[in-house]
Formats: C-alpha cells, structure tokens, sequence
C-alpha cells in the first residue's frame, strides 16, 4: 500500500519528556492511554507548562489538520520525568523505565540527554529496555557545533541518536513555500560525535546515527494552534514516528526477529540520503586509553594535546620522552588557565545529583600534569590566569621556563589577580605584563614541543561569541 496508509496501528510509544497537556491528549490525539507524572510535583501540575513534551508528542501522533503526526495510530504513554523548573532525578527516570517495560513499550522517545555517560544505573537501564527488545530514540543534543558534545543516552550503542538537519538562510522560505526538499547541512546547534564513551564500554567514538530535520519543524502549541520550533528535541520523535510506522508493518513473528534498535539503524542508514562530505582527509586518532597502549610511536608524527584534565602516569611521562628523542614525535600542547586559590575558594558548585557541594580539582587545563610531563624538556606554565582579549587570550597560561635556545612568542598579557580572587576585571595597559604565550622547542635529533598558554582560539564556541560581539 502507499507510504501514507502506514499509521502506526499497533505501536506503543512512551515519550520521556514534560508530559502532555490533558486538553491536548483528547482533541489532538487518538490513543494516548495514559499520562504519568513520575516527578514530585503534584499531579495537578502534570499539564506540560512549557508545552514541549506536547509537541514532541504531537509530532509523533497528532491529528490536528495543520500539523499533523508522523504516526497518528501509535498508542501513547506520556510519562513526565522534567519539573515545572526542568529538574530531573535518575530515580524517577529509573522508575519510568522500569514501567514502560511493564506495559511492554515498543518505542521510547528521549528528547532530551545529559552530559554523564558514567551514570551506571542509567546506563545499564538503557541497556536493559534494548535487550528486551524496545526500540530506544533519543536526541544528540544543541551543543554544536563542538565536536564530543553528544549527550546521553544518544552516545549509547544500543540507542538510535539522531542529529538535527539545518536550512541556510536562502533556502528557508523555499521550503516552507514550495516545499521542496532543499535540507542539505547539518544544524550549526546539532551536537557532534565523537561521543566520550570508551572502547571497553561503547563501540568506538561514531555519533549520531542518523539526522532529521530540526529547524521550523511543526507541531502543537498551548493554545491548541501549531508553531514552529527548532533543536533535535524535535528531529527525535521524526524517527521515532518513522520506527513505528517501520515496526507497524511487520507480523509479529518478524517484529520479534528484527524489531530491534540494530535493525532499524541499518534500515534508516540503508535507505537515507548522504550529506555532501566535510571532511578535509586528516587522518586524526583519538586515543581512548592511556600512552602505555600505544604500540609503536614510531607511526606517528603529532602527539595533540589540548585542554588535558587527566594526569599522566610516570610510565606514559618516559614513553613521550623517549618517543620524542628516539622517534621524532612532536607535542603540541594547548594548555589553559589553572589556579589553586581560584579553585580552592572560588570555584565551589552544587550539584543536584548528591546534593552535596563540589570543589573542582583542576582549572581550565591541569596544568600542574603538563608541567610534570614537559619537565623532562624544560618546559613549564604559571599557576596564574592571563589574558588579552584582543588577542583572543581569554585566560591561560603563561610560559615561564623554557630552554635555550627557544624560539618564542611574547605579548602583552594581564594578570587577572582580581579574577582570581573571584573578581571580574577588564583590561588596564598599567597591568600589562610581557610574557611568553607560544614556543617551540626544537629537541636534538628529535622532535618538536610546541607549547600554547590558552586554548580559546581554538574554542568553537569562543569563536561563534565573538563573531556575534558577545
């Protein structure tokens, strides 16, 4: 039969999100069977204040004529996991999973992630719903256009995490005038892989799976009209209403046997069209384990690192030392600011999750770790921040030892002394200070160190603010 007849008759969807307003479920809707407030807030409140888990939903299954759904016959199950002031628990997320696995659900829709790919009791949740065969869609995210920004749980193996397409600015009114497909970029906001799981926890570091159009997409509003909305929190219910339109048309015996996330990921890939290329054919390893795996260092040209947090084991200090003298890597190191009084009495945060205040233990880059690494070299950073904002130098480091001979570049720098007592401060000529923000050390009969104090410059989204005068 044509695509059109295909209306998800027989699916089961649960949509994780801020609930679905009641006034909503009986007009615009044909079968949403229930609606769960999983959050401590009263039931009375269970009416989609903001009206986004709504319009994911109706972007799925609405049947209002002006924006209609992708699957209008599914049967929905909202469950409510956001809070009027968008706060959620993992326990409440816990608790609606575990339900939807009750009811037997065969598609999940998560138009939302989170930053901890680490949070195990979550993460092996997900897992489980997969295993039972449940269908999980979930959106990367709107941190682009960083690379590694793809939240959780889209980063997983076992989740379908779709990316958000975009318009150039000449083409929008084409599309919603004449409808052609003109949808040919990704969305400057659309999160980018490589996600942060690890080799012996995910399958390599390749997200999303799939993208779907996340600009001047319609769905409902809350004064039962329709309106526009952009971010992937609406290219994921695209393919969710997609998955149950697939998973609709399949007879139980075959649903059972391929009606499976692995699957429908093939199908979606197999069947989609392919962007036009951006890469620019570098060859670029990310390294997922610590220096003592590398088996040869002879392969390799550029040891890159940039904005490190993490320490260095003695054992992987000596391996770069000798891979620099012995085989000619070179090091490139973009440090960034680090200050223990800033962070010792600055820098204290709440976090939500154990409720308990947090004091960070490193800075902007640990610079004490790159010190210790680039000793052997005679390199070293300050402790301080410094900066230039005409330069782009936001607040680094500065390099204060280096052997002889160096070659070096010097510039006029602050010393943000107020800002390290936890004070904002501009710029004063008077406190300028010169003082070495580049070098390149050249190691005889060896490789290269290149050291650079402060890693804005190369901060996508310190470039996009200042491009806009922010």
């Amino acid at each position: 039969p044509p695509f059109f007849f295909f209306v998800g008759h027989g699916i089961k969807v649960a949509i994780f999100d801020t609930g679905v307003d009641p006034d909503h479920a009986r007009r615009h809707f044909r079968h949403v069977e229930d609606i769960v407030n999983w959050t401590d807030e009263p039931l009375l409140r269970d009416s989609d204040g903001d009206g986004h888990g709504s319009f994911v939903a109706g972007i799925i299954a609405s049947v209002h004529p002006a924006c209609p759904g992708i699957a209008p016959d599914v049967r929905l199950v909202s469950f409510r996991v956001f809070t009027s002031t968008s706060a959620s628990y993992t326990s409440w997320l816990l608790d609606a999973l575990n339900f939807a696995l009750f009811l037997d659900v065969d598609v999940l829709n998560f138009s939302f992630g989170g930053p901890d790919f680490e949070d195990a009791p979550f993460v092996d949740k997900i897992h489980e719903c997969a295993a039972n065969g449940v269908v999980i869609v979930s959106a990367v995210g709107n941190h682009g256009p960083q690379y590694g920004s793809v939240t959780n749980p889209a980063d997983q193996i076992d989740v379908l995490g779709v990316g958000g397409l975009g318009l150039s600015p000449s083409t929008v009114r084409t599309v919603y005038d004449s409808f052609e497909c003109v949808i040919c970029m990704i969305a400057r906001f659309s999160a980018r892989g490589q996600t942060l799981w690890e080799i012996n926890s995910g399958y390599g570091r390749v997200k999303p799976d799939a993208v779907a159009p996340s600009m001047f997409v319609r769905g409902l509003s809350g004064e039962n009209t329709c309106r526009l909305m952009n971010g992937t929190s609406m290219a994921a219910p695209l393919a969710t209403g997609m998955a149950a339109l697939v998973l609709s048309r399949l007879t139980p015996s075959q649903r059972s046997t391929f009606g499976h996330v692995g699957f429908l990921k093939g199908l979606f890939l197999q069947t989609a069209t392919r962007l036009p290329s951006f890469h620019h054919h570098l060859f670029v390893e990310v390294l997922t384990t610590d220096y003592t795996c590398v088996g040869d260092w002879s392969l390799y040209g550029v040891l890159v690192i940039a904005d490190p947090e993490d320490s260095w084991f003695a054992s992987e200090v000596a391996l770069v030392d000798a891979a620099v003298r012995r085989h000619g890597l070179s090091v490139l190191v973009i440090a960034d600011w680090f200050n223990p009084d800033l962070l010792r009495h600055h820098m204290s945060f709440w976090d939500a999750t154990t409720l308990s205040t947090w004091q960070p233990v490193t800075g902007g880059a640990n610079v004490p770790a790159i010190n210790t690494l680039l000793a052997g070299f005679g390199v070293g950073l300050s402790s301080h921040v410094w900066s230039n904002v005409e330069l782009l130098y936001l607040s680094g480091s500065a390099i204060i030892d280096l052997p002889d001979p160096s070659f070096v570049l010097y510039a006029n720098l602050t010393q943000d002394t107020k800002k390290e007592r936890g004070v904002d401060m501009g710029l004063f000529k008077e406190d300028m200070k010169e003082m070495a923000i580049a070098a390149m050390v050249q190691i005889q009969s060896g490789g290269r160190i290149v050291v650079y104090g402060d890693s804005s410059c190369v901060d996508s989204s310190t470039v996009s603010q200042m491009e806009h005068g922010m």
